[in-house]
């Protein structure tokens, strides 16, 4: 590898992890395919904001990335737990970046399929552009990406369930992630 290769984390839920077709599957492992670039996968299925952020200093940290994606917030919802505690979690993780070095980016949920969670879930995702916007952190937005412009409902072909991408869903979510790192490089000067 080149001094000029970057290296990545994106910590997340199953959905970074490419559930239920695996890793090599996911918008993750795209990235890879598209930049010399590291993108390390470290999305665990059934993962809250809580768990990765226990997690953060043995998943993220040893990798010693320059950039941090994080992708959280659907398992958190499911699970009942409070904006507060979800906000905490990851202001504790965005800490660590901090302190790190390690330049944070955060990731707005995909759109789910089931319109009465969906409506749990947007309470978070409305917070974090609120945060990304009032603290100046990169957001990748992959809510517009699987939604359906005209009928504001996640395009089907893009799901395997409620919840879950299909095998085109990742791919798309891939190219929106590669779309947004190419802007974010050019407007950092970060080649």
């Amino acid at each position: 590898m080149t001094a000029g290769i970057r290296r990545i984390a994106c910590l997340g839920d199953s959905i970074t992890w490419g559930y239920p077709l695996g890793p090599r599957y996911s918008w993750v492992a795209y990235l890879n395919q598209e930049f010399e670039d590291r993108f390390f996968n470290r999305g665990i299925n059934g993962d809250t904001l809580a768990d990765m952020r226990r997690r953060f200093s043995r998943s993220v940290i040893p990798l010693n990335p320059t950039h941090t994606i994080i992708m959280g917030g659907t398992n958190d919802v499911a699970a009942g737990r409070s904006l507060k505690e979800m906000a905490g979690d990851l202001e504790a993780m965005l800490d660590i970046c901090s302190q790190e070095k390690i330049r944070a980016i955060l990731a707005l949920p995909i759109p789910a399929e089931d319109a009465p969670f969906e409506e749990k879930l947007r309470p978070w995702r409305n917070w974090l552009e609120e945060y990304s916007l009032r603290h100046n952190f990169p957001l990748l937005d992959f809510y517009q990406t699987l939604l359906d412009q005209e009928t504001g409902r996640p395009k089907r072909k893009y799901y395997c369930d409620e919840v879950h991408p299909s095998e085109l869903g990742y791919r798309v979510m891939g190219q929106a992630a590669a779309n947004f790192w190419r802007r974010l490089i050019s407007e950092s000067n970060l080649e």
